[in-house]
């Protein structure tokens, strides 16, 4: 387990890993430990190395395993949801959207006729307004 020192007899009582669970088993393991009434010591003395993973590829894939596995917690458990675990998928969604509106404000532009891509932003936005999806 990462970054925590944990009493056997908790681990022990609360059934230990769930072996079910490829990627996130220690935030599994973590909630049922807390929710059976006992704690988690963490400590700033303990010493972890940590290898960063070796490009943007290898980060991605880590990412998006943790966020599938995050999914399949919050599931079993709904009541360890949290706004702030929808932060990154929010932000990657409105990123995406910033760039592909700014790509198509550039192309609207550079067609000599802006007014038509404000007319298609405002027909979309209307359109998900009133059929959302």
């Amino acid at each position: 387990m990462y970054l925590g020192v944990y009493q056997r007899q908790a681990i022990e009582q609360v059934g230990g890993y769930d072996e079910t669970m490829l990627i996130a088993e220690d935030w599994e393991l973590n909630y049922r430990i807390r929710a059976a009434g006992h704690l988690i010591w963490f400590t700033p003395d303990l010493r972890v190395t940590y290898r960063p993973r070796a490009n943007l590829g290898a980060l991605a894939k880590q990412h998006f395993r943790y966020g599938r596995w995050r999914r399949v917690v919050a599931r079993r458990y709904p009541e360890t949801v949290n706004p702030r675990y929808l932060a990154a998928p929010i932000a990657t969604a409105l990123n995406a959207a910033g760039l592909a509106l700014g790509v198509a404000g550039l192309i609207g532009a550079g067609t000599g006729h802006p007014r038509s891509f404000h007319t298609w932003v405002l027909a979309l936005s209307f359109r998900w307004s009133i059929w959302p999806g």
